[in-house]
This record gives C-alpha cells, structure tokens and sequence, in this order.
C-alpha cells in the first residue's frame, strides 16, 4: 500500500500542472469541431488511448482534477488503468486479467481495495459482479448482439434495456429510474468505453476494454443523455466533440443542458 501511495503522489504531483485549478483553456486545444462535418469514421488505423485528462468546470474555472493513463497487453487490450485525481484519495491503480471467458479487475486505491469479475458466453457479456455484494446479470434474445434485460443478482430487480438498429444504447429503466440517449452520426473508435465510464452504464468503477466488452457500447457516440426518477430529478447532459483527420476523438465536453458546471475529457493517442 506505501509503494501504490508513494506512486499515485509522484503522478499528482507531474500532472497537477494540466489544470491548477484554473481555466479550461489550461488544457491543450487539438483536433477540430464536430461541427465542420469531419467526424468519426473517416480513419482506418487503430489508435489507442494512451491518457484521458478529465476537468470539471463551475463557471469556466477547474474545480476538480483526474487524469487516467492506460496500458495494453500484447494484444492490445487495456491491460491497465492509473488514475490520478487532485485529491489523492480520488487516485488509483485497476489492473485487467484477462481469460477464456471472464475478465477479472482490480482495484489499489489509497484506502480501499476491491476486485471486480466479468463473465461472457459467446463473446456477449452476461455477468458483472463487485465483491459480494454488488452483481448484474444481462439476458440477450436469440441471436441478439446487445442484452435486453439486466437482473440485481442479490434483490433480483430489473432492468429494460433497449437498442437501435445501429446498436446504440437507447434507454436503461429500472422501476425507480431511467437513463435515455440521442446519438450523433459519429462512428465510436474509442478503443476504451469512456462512454460508459461516464454515464455508469454496465460496470462499477472500471474502465472497460471496448473491444471485449462489445455487446454493451454503443456503435455511435451520444449527443445527449436524460436522467429521470421517481423523486422528480431531471437531469441532462449533452455532448460536444473535436475530432483529430482521422476521426478519433480528442476532446469530448459534457454540459448541464441547464447549468454553468460541464466535464471536459481530453484524449491523447
């Protein structure tokens, strides 16, 4: 545990310098506006995400800081995970394993340990459990490439979940919310599912490999997310994008459609 702090302070301690607290244009401009109709799709080669340096603005000032640095194994799939936030209890190292048919992460974080298991059948994710007390099985319809339903292994709760033709993620309810998304005409080339990360679908804390985890990203990335539930919360975010000429993502914005707070996920390959 001394040997994971003593490397999560030297990382804060290099990459605190991207933020400071300060503006979003602290952080490196690159790529281009979605809006010039140059969007994902246009490349061939594979690129792979090597940092994520995320900023969470309150009125155009960085109220709070993380950086994630990636690494793959031989064949390429995330293999591991830093996290390095401005507060260093919000830091953390996840590793991957990799077998035939499950993948096993971890977690060293300063204060907290935990292990998370996932199970596949035919490639198709059908099982995601955190320790003992938290699990998600997922259901698929014969021949389906997306599951339809996910059951709470311990309270046995459901969930409806719904597809495009394109396979994109449409909706996720439960009986006391909902997640509904819009997509752009944007290919998603993200070799690592920061979709889901964001949103929280389909895992706990990971980041997962997109690639491995296929059945459960979407093809197309989202413009727009609406979070309803049964105390009356409403929530909505929406999604702009920059993209490098061969339509890789490197910066993704994330705004309050009603607020002065957004995230700003910047990407390096």
């Amino acid at each position: 545990m001394k040997s994971v702090r003593l490397i999560l302070s030297v990382l804060a301690v290099m990459s605190m310098a991207a933020c400071s607290k300060g503006n979003e244009d602290d952080i490196p401009e690159s790529g281009f506006d979605n809006g010039s109709g140059n969007g994902g799709g246009l490349g061939s080669t594979a690129k792979y995400v090597k940092s994520i340096i995320t900023g969470v603005y309150l009125g155009g000032d960085c109220v709070e800081f993380k950086e994630l640095i990636f690494s793959y194994d031989s064949s390429n799939r995330l293999s591991e995970m830093i996290t390095v936030g401005d507060d260093l209890d919000d830091s953390g190292i996840f590793k991957y394993a990799y077998g035939l048919d499950t993948v096993i992460s971890t977690c060293e974080d300063i204060d907290y340990n935990y292990t998370c298991a996932y199970y596949f059948t035919g490639g198709l994710l059908v099982k995601g459990q955190m320790d003992t007390d938290r699990g998600i099985e997922y259901l698929y319809q014969n021949g389906a490439e997306h599951p339809y339903k996910g059951i709470d292994i311990y309270d046995h709760s459901l969930a409806n979940i719904s597809w495009s033709p394109a396979g994109n993620l449409v909706s996720y309810e439960t009986d006391s919310s909902s997640h509904t998304f819009t997509y752009t005409d944007y290919r998603n080339k993200l070799n690592v599912d920061l979709i889901n990360w964001h949103t929280g679908m389909f895992s706990n804390y990971d980041m997962m490999d997109s690639s491995v985890f296929k059945s459960v990203v979407s093809t197309y990335l989202p413009s727009k997310m609406v979070y309803e539930d049964d105390n009356n919360v409403y929530h909505e975010e929406r999604f702009t994008y920059k993209f490098d000429d061969e339509g890789y993502p490197t910066e993704i914005k994330i705004a309050e459609a009603d607020g002065d707070l957004w995230i700003i996920y910047k990407i390096t390959y």
